[in-house]
């Protein structure tokens, strides 16, 4: 075994795909699920992690907290990440965690594509910068990569 792959839909094309890889085990689960991601980290050296949400903003989130829906950039992209990094801290052997984000993580919040997309993903680029912050915390060896 080379690689496991924590994927929401075990059965989607991509799963499918990546099942016929050589060395390549999907392991159903979410990263909003620390225990999913206990299970899919065990025996791994190295994660990749590389999601990210894709909530649009809702009319209901002007009157009641969005952020607490699994779907949400906070639950996703910020809570996920902190599943992730105490798996990791409790893996043996554990070397590496690379964090793949987006070129717009890194961007001032008064940067108009930030604003944009903070105001209509549900404050994506917070919630990316909130997570890379705590992995930088973490203690972990780390590579951020922003496309």
């Amino acid at each position: 075994l080379k690689a496991k792959c924590l994927a929401r839909k075990p059965e989607d094309d991509n799963s499918k795909y990546l099942k016929t890889l050589p060395g390549v085990r999907v392991v159903e689960g979410d990263v909003t699920d620390a225990v999913s991601v206990r299970r899919a980290m065990d025996g791994c050296t190295k994660c990749i992690a590389c999601f990210g949400a894709a909530r649009i903003v809702k009319l209901s989130d002007f009157w009641r907290n969005g952020e607490a829906e699994c779907a949400h950039p906070k639950s996703v992209n910020y809570r996920g990440v902190l599943n992730l990094i105490e798996a990791a801290k409790d893996t043996p052997d554990f070397e590496k965690f690379i964090r793949v984000t987006g070129l717009s993580v890194g961007y001032s919040p008064y940067h108009p594509v930030a604003v944009l997309l903070n105001t209509v993903l549900s404050m994506t680029i917070k919630w990316q910068l909130a997570g890379e912050m705590a992995i930088r915390a973490s203690g972990l060896n780390y590579t951020t990569v922003r496309p």
